[in-house]
């Protein structure tokens, strides 16, 4: 992929596609002369504006031999040696996902809209990420420098895996859900004071019409449940995290494993380990996983089990390599 420029694709599909029901909606009322048509028409403008605004900011790269060189959303260009975090999100879909970048000055995100394959795109990368940490008991947290420096001695620094935590939150990922759920709870508040206008002009005798009370109902359900998704989702960048996550570090050696994450602080051996499952879901607010703490590692031991959350310098996937590798004991020797 050297020397290839990246772009990304135009958006605007859903809210053409929103705009084109709200055109249907009014049509409807135009030829049935129901006033309900228009009610329901705000519900498509309301989507269809969400979805115009909320598009992915345009992205223009180049795929260089030293980096990715941005030019769009911003002129910066990121060395493969400096970059501190990799990480994709729905990577089930065979070659359209979003990814996000990590570098010493901040975070770049990359939409799934772009015109290459975004796993070519990000096996280029992975392949081309820095070795983690040597075993340096520097670099290590002070409770965690005596299992550093034991494990250097006995098995060698180039044995001894350290990952820190990176600089920089994700990058909000999901503000196309956020607008969806605030236009949702816009229209159910437009519902609602539509009822009330159609009951104020149509329950009147002699053809009482109390269809208004149904708008009122309907609107102040959406207008609930658009508030409740919004801040499920508007919580999600950091949700999960603990306050000092920036200083978690990570350890991992032929002799075990050791881990200084939030409160959870500690060392364990190869023996101890019971299983390990990945990917593995940390919490979740009625279906919506938390970007910062999930998906993880779950390290299960005999009565309980840690999970290693996904905020590290490198991939879960390399990490959990690099754990099964040691476990089965291919690289303790």
């Amino acid at each position: 992929m050297t020397d290839m420029v990246v772009r990304s694709r135009p958006g605007g599909a859903a809210a053409v596609v929103f705009a084109l029901l709200a055109g249907a909606a009014v049509a409807a009322a135009v030829l049935s002369q129901s006033v309900h048509w228009v009610v329901f028409a705000v519900l498509p403008v309301c989507l269809a504006a969400a979805a115009w605004l909320s598009r992915d900011p345009e992205v223009l790269f180049e795929v260089t031999e030293e980096g990715l060189s941005f030019e769009l959303p911003e002129r910066v260009f990121v060395r493969y040696e400096d970059i501190e975090g990799l990480t994709a999100q729905g990577q089930a879909k065979p070659s359209r996902f979003g990814m996000q970048v990590y570098h010493p000055d901040g975070v770049v995100r990359i939409p799934p809209g772009i015109d290459v394959s975004s796993r070519e795109l990000y096996r280029h990368v992975l392949a081309r990420l820095p070795r983690p940490t040597a075993g340096d008991p520097e670099a290590v947290p002070g409770a965690m420098r005596g299992f550093v420096e034991d494990q250097v001695e006995r098995f060698g620094a180039d044995k001894v895996y350290t990952y820190r935590a990176r600089g920089f939150p994700p990058a909000a990922s999901h503000g196309r859900q956020v607008a969806y759920s605030r236009a949702v709870a816009l229209a159910g508040l437009l519902w609602a004071a539509a009822g009330g206008g159609l009951l104020a002009v149509l329950n009147n005798p002699p053809g009482r019409d109390t269809s208004g009370g149904g708008w009122i109902a309907v609107g102040v359900l959406a207008f609930l449940f658009g508030v409740l998704f919004v801040f499920a989702y508007a919580r999600q960048t950091t949700a999960g995290r603990p306050t000092n996550w920036r200083s978690a570090c990570l350890v991992i050696s032929p002799g075990g494993v050791a881990m200084s994450q939030g409160d959870l602080r500690g060392k364990m051996r190869w023996e101890e380990l019971r299983d390990i499952q990945y990917p593995a879901s940390a919490a979740s607010f009625w279906g919506v996983t938390s970007v910062g703490a999930s998906p993880g590692i779950r390290l299960v031991i005999a009565g309980g089990h840690f999970l290693i959350h996904d905020f590290y310098d490198r991939p879960l996937g390399m990490i959990h390599a690099r754990l099964k590798a040691y476990w089965g004991g291919r690289d303790a020797n």
